[in-house]
């Protein structure tokens, strides 16, 4: 991790805490990680899900939900025992930090792979692009499919043109 990643990091920590309210589109990924991190998994916990309650949705995969709560749970867990009674909201900001970090990561990621192939200036032009741009970095920490596809399918792109 470089300077250029610490400011992305900084940039999209700065995004979740100035906008930390979600747009529609994003709801039914941020609920159904809630709900994994309210209930978990069993088959028990899936009656209490909102996605049932709640009419009208259309059944999307919840793997991507399912991950980001599970990388998220054990920050939620050390942050409610140092402060009992988290509230939720600051959850939400947690699980948010881990999507837009992953996405981040991926942003380096394929960074260092143009500095392997066009050099460190052209790296470094690419950070401070990044860091320039506001799409990215604005939606990389939102809960969207695209989002949580982001890192898939950018780690799936940069290990093809490591093998070619």
């Amino acid at each position: 991790m470089d300077k250029y990643d610490i400011l992305l990091s900084c940039l999209v920590a700065m995004h979740i805490f100035l906008c930390p309210f979600t747009k529609v589109e994003e709801s039914f990924n941020l609920q159904a990680t809630h709900d994994i991190l309210e209930y978990g998994i069993s088959l028990e916990a899936l009656k209490k899900y909102d996605h049932f309650e709640f009419p009208g949705v259309v059944p999307r995969t919840f793997v991507g939900p399912l991950v980001l709560s599970g990388v998220s749970l054990p920050f939620i867990k050390i942050m409610n025992f140092i402060i009992p009674n988290l509230n939720k909201f600051i959850s939400q900001y947690v699980v948010r930090l881990v999507l837009g970090l992953f996405n981040i990561y991926s942003l380096s990621r394929l960074r260092s792979s143009i500095e392997m192939s066009f050099g460190r200036r052209i790296s470094k032009a690419f950070g401070i692009l990044s860091a320039c741009q506001f799409h990215t970095i604005f939606w990389a920490s939102r809960t969207l499919p695209n989002m949580f596809a982001f890192t898939l399918s950018m780690n799936k792109i940069l290990i093809q043109n490591s093998i070619q």
